[in-house]
């Protein structure tokens, strides 16, 4: 039986490029959110409910914060609803 190696714990992601740092502000905002790097370069942002949301560490423009904000609130909103009601 072969012995099975052991991996360091993911390094956190880092954030490249414009709107870096307002991404990092923001997701500083969700603290139940875990943040993890994909292979290919973007995060995987999962909420405490199971919401994915991926986006890429190097935004192209400024509508990427906005995009993303937009994305977290939905989700939020998705997973409680108004009243109460599941």
């Amino acid at each position: 039986m072969a012995k099975r190696r052991r991996t360091a714990p993911p390094a956190p992601p880092t954030f490249r490029g414009r709107g870096a740092k307002d991404i990092r502000q923001l997701l500083d905002r969700y603290p139940d959110w875990m943040v993890r790097a994909t292979r290919g370069g973007h995060l995987r942002i999962t909420g405490p409910g199971g919401e994915v949301i991926i986006v890429s560490t190097t935004p192209g423009s400024f509508r990427e914060v906005r995009i993303l904000r937009s994305a977290l609130r939905r989700a939020e909103r998705e997973a409680n609803p108004p009243g109460g009601a599941a």
